[in-house]
């Protein structure tokens, strides 16, 4: 029971950090904050990108509690 209590949790910080650095790439975008340098650069299709990666993510993080599966049994649900 501790495992799968462990893994959900993990799996929980996983995604929340995901989405918060993308937010916080996001934000720094909208603001016009300098960015370090770097050897590559999507220019001005970055902040279309970041939108379309955050639009994703969310729309997975809702997905990923419904059933595999039409009408699941208690055996074969997202456990």
């Amino acid at each position: 029971m501790q495992s799968v209590l462990a893994e959900r949790l993990y799996g929980i910080l996983g995604r929340v950090c995901t989405a918060d650095l993308g937010s916080g790439i996001l934000l720094k975008r909208i603001r016009g904050e300098p960015f370090p340098p770097s050897q590559f650069s999507l220019g001005g299709a970055g902040n279309i990108v970041n939108v379309i990666a955050l639009a994703f993510l969310s729309v997975a993080w809702v997905f990923q509690f419904f059933p595999s599966a039409p009408d699941p049994t208690g055996t074969s649900m997202n456990w």
